[in-house]
């Protein structure tokens, strides 16, 4: 079972997804110069009325297996901890161990 952090990642997620390109047009045209100062306030104003969880910066990156926040290999999806056991096992594809 999926922790609450991991539910709410993914919620994050699915909401930038859907919004992504209308939040670009938003966007574009609040930051066109040439557009008139009435339409640039007003595409903002539709900009900020958004759900906050809409925008890219509020995903964080989080181990799939495990839930964690922190040390997130983003090649794997993994936290340092998991990857080093499933690469230790030989499960991940690509990763050798290294001896000398």
């Amino acid at each position: 079972m999926k922790n609450t952090w991991q539910r709410k990642d993914y919620q994050r997620r699915r909401r930038v997804d859907a919004s992504q390109e209308l939040r670009g047009v938003r966007k574009a045209k609040a930051s066109d110069e040439r557009r008139p100062m009435k339409e640039r306030r007003e595409a903002l104003k539709t900009l900020r009325e958004r759900p906050r969880d809409s925008s890219r910066t509020r995903v964080n990156n989080r181990c799939v297996e495990t839930g964690r926040g922190r040390s997130v290999r983003s090649k794997y999806r993994r936290s340092r901890f998991v990857v080093r056991e499933r690469a230790l096992q030989g499960r991940l594809p690509g990763v050798r161990k290294v001896s000398w």
